[in-house]
């Protein structure tokens, strides 16, 4: 009982330390740009001006709070909070040093943000030495911890978070760990998000891998809204009465999270464009890289466009004026389209839709003007469509034209107790949420508010708390900007030096000689550290040698995510038609990738391999495969596994271990 009340207390010093710290950084991190400040004001203005009562009382609040950091001391709103992100590490290392020292020659203010935490911390016991001992190291724990938070996390509050210590200070332990006003699952998400934004206002990183990590934070934004709002609207669907049998009282209702996460997107959004507009298309453009207005093109260069909008996009587009006779066309999620306000021949005013297709790239070389430049030009392909609308509604007035961007629900529904076939189930499932209810309306500022309102009546699920502004001077859909068509030639500053992995050598000493990758493994255990070393040359070798090797028996793997034309897939199905006896596991409820598994699944069981889709009511996470061989009178278990999936794409990416084995107890441990 007393380690449970310990470590309760721990976690209770955790939260409130961590606040206060966070205000205290908030309150040292110096800011400049009073320019940037104004326009944050007038965008705040802008946006309660064209929301509803209780959206504009939110936003009103919440710009207050964004703003009253930085206008105390005259700092600068979005591009303030841009550049703490560049000084944090070092700041935020600094401060935290001295979070629970007692230096001499310390500051008023200092000794009193150290009473604070002081009195926001639990009292330990300190009758025995050991439990100091304890403080101290727990103190050390949170010094750390503190330190690495204050390096990514914007120096503001999220909304709805409790920002004072003393309050936090009278909550019970209880209260601590489960009311969403300390720790909130979606808002913590969102100061994740934070980081990885952090990493494109850092300009010791490439300019160009700054543009994908603004790509990146946008695409796991279209993610956290196909799965996580979508979820929260269900909940909403719901009745609060249910969320509060399972979490208690102190939860938010759904109408405030989606409040709350609504504001702190857009935050979000403001920073990535505030980032692109200011900051990395302008160092782009010293390297000769330029995102293009079609406006600011020259004559010759619009005609050129205008030539190749009628030969290659003219024909896929499918304008739709709406009316009685041509329903609201439907949209696909995470799809750009197009508003058009037009006036026809007979001065009645019309409202049209013109989706844009998918299939097209998104992003349009302009070649070379007469100036015979060296610059790489780039155009959105929206851009080029609206220019040329005219020659879609010929005999009509094109009296303006809006961008927007919608996002439907991916949390869909499921009952797999009632399930007969869950292959079939998710099938099914991934036909239906192309049709799901609409999460989030994107548009641009300078769409007006009955075009805005119109498109809220007109898309299923959608409020005015669902609709997102985007800055006009940046393309929606943040996340295809890193897709640019770029030729690096031999400017390597641009891009992170490119990494070829290693062959273990351990597997090295195998490749070409006749002994095998067995022969290797039995010489004892392998540990591989993807993408350091190659996973072409190690866990896909594993796999293609144990299909050819005649005297491996039996092949068993478990598959989560893989890529498209999968070596490991290919492998697998190799296996099977050479006789072997072969059993996967593959999860078809591997979220965005059910459509890839239920067609992987369709081609192991053509092939003669056993499939399981997965267990019923949970995901299967492990990566494991057993192959067991024989090996004269006996048979060998041999093992492999990792803690990524058997993907070669993100095998060159991101960081994973792998273990090959041939011990007999992990054999065993793989087996059951």
């Amino acid at each position: 009982g007393r380690v449970v009340v310990a470590r309760a207390r721990q976690r209770a010093t955790m939260a409130m330390t961590t606040t206060t710290t966070m205000s205290a950084f908030a309150s040292r991190v110096s800011l400049a740009g009073a320019s940037a400040s104004r326009a944050t004001t007038a965008s705040n203005e802008r946006r309660a001006m064209r929301c509803g009562p209780m959206r504009a009382t939110s936003r009103a609040r919440v710009s207050s709070s964004f703003a009253a950091t930085t206008r105390a001391r005259g700092d600068g709103g979005v591009d303030g909070v841009i550049r703490a992100f560049a000084c944090a590490r070092v700041r935020g290392q600094a401060m935290t040093r001295g979070a629970f020292a007692r230096e001499d020659g310390e500051t008023d203010a200092a000794k009193e943000r150290r009473r604070r935490v002081a009195r926001a911390t639990p009292r330990f016991s300190s009758t025995s030495s050991r439990a100091t001992g304890a403080v101290d190291e727990l103190k050390e724990v949170l010094n750390q911890s503190i330190s690495a938070m204050t390096t990514v996390t914007p120096p503001f509050y999220s909304e709805g978070v409790i920002e004072d210590s003393e309050t936090l200070s009278d909550y019970e332990v209880d209260a601590l760990v489960t009311d969403d006003a300390v720790f909130n699952a979606e808002m913590s998400w969102l100061a994740f998000n934070w980081r990885v934004l952090a990493m494109a206002a850092d300009e010791s990183v490439p300019i160009f891998e700054r543009l994908r990590f603004v790509a990146i934070s946008a695409r796991n934004l279209d993610e956290f809204f196909a799965k996580r709002v979508g979820a929260i609207k269900r909940q909403d669907a719901a009745g609060v009465e249910n969320l509060v049998k399972r979490r208690g009282r102190s939860v938010w209702t759904p109408a405030l999270t989606l409040q709350n996460v609504a504001t702190e997107v857009e935050r979000q959004v403001d920073v990535q464009a505030a980032l692109l507009e200011n900051h990395i298309v302008p160092a782009l453009r010293e390297h000769d890289i330029r995102l293009e207005h079609y406006s600011e093109l020259s004559e010759d260069v619009q005609k050129e466009l205008a030539k190749y909008f009628e030969e290659q996009i003219e024909p896929v587009l499918d304008p739709r004026a709406i009316d009685p006779c041509h329903p609201f066309p439907f949209l696909g999620s995470l799809s750009l389209s197009i508003a058009v306000e037009i006036e026809d021949a007979f001065k009645q005013e019309k409202f049209a839709i013109v989706s844009v297709p998918a299939p097209l790239d998104r992003w349009i070389r302009v070649h070379k003007d007469s100036s015979g430049d060296d610059v790489q030009r780039f155009i959105p392909l929206e851009q080029v469509i609206e220019a040329n609308m005219e020659k879609l509604f010929k005999g009509c007035n094109i009296v303006a034209t809006h961008v927007f961007r919608v996002t439907r629900n991916a949390d869909i529904e499921r009952n797999e107790d009632e399930a007969e076939d869950l292959l079939e189930m998710m099938a099914d499932e991934v036909r239906e949420r192309r049709f799901a209810s609409f999460v989030r309306l994107e548009v641009q500022d300078t769409m007006p508010s009955y075009i805005r309102d119109k498109l809220v009546d007109s898309l299923d699920g959608i409020t005015q708390t669902d609709v997102i502004t985007v800055p006009h001077r940046a393309p929606l859909g943040f996340g295809s900007i890193d897709s640019l068509p770029v030729d690096f030639g031999m400017d390597v500053s641009l891009i992170y030096p490119h990494w070829a992995p290693r062959t273990h050598p351990r597997l090295e000493q195998v490749r070409g000689d006749e002994r095998s990758i067995f022969a290797a493994i039995r010489d004892g255990d392998i540990l591989v550290h993807h993408p350091y070393v190659s996973f072409a040359t190690s866990t896909q070798a594993f796999i293609e040698e144990a299909s050819r090797d005649p005297n491996v028996l039996s092949i068993k793997s478990t598959l989560y995510r893989t890529s498209n034309n999968s070596p490991i897939v290919n492998a697998l199905i190799k296996a099977a038609e050479n006789g072997k006896q072969v059993a996967v596991l593959v999860e078809l409820k591997a979220r965005f990738d059910e459509a890839r598994n239920v067609g992987f699944a369709q081609r192991l069981e053509t092939a003669g391999c056993n499939v399981a889709y997965g267990v019923k009511g949970v995901k299967t996470h492990s990566k494991a495969s057993l192959v067991v061989r024989r090996e004269g009178s006996k048979l060998v278990k041999y093992v492999h596994i990792g803690t990524g999936n058997y993907n070669p794409s993100t095998a060159g990416i991101y960081t994973d271990f792998g273990l090959f084995s041939c011990d007999e107890e992990m054999g065993n441990d793989v087996v059951n």
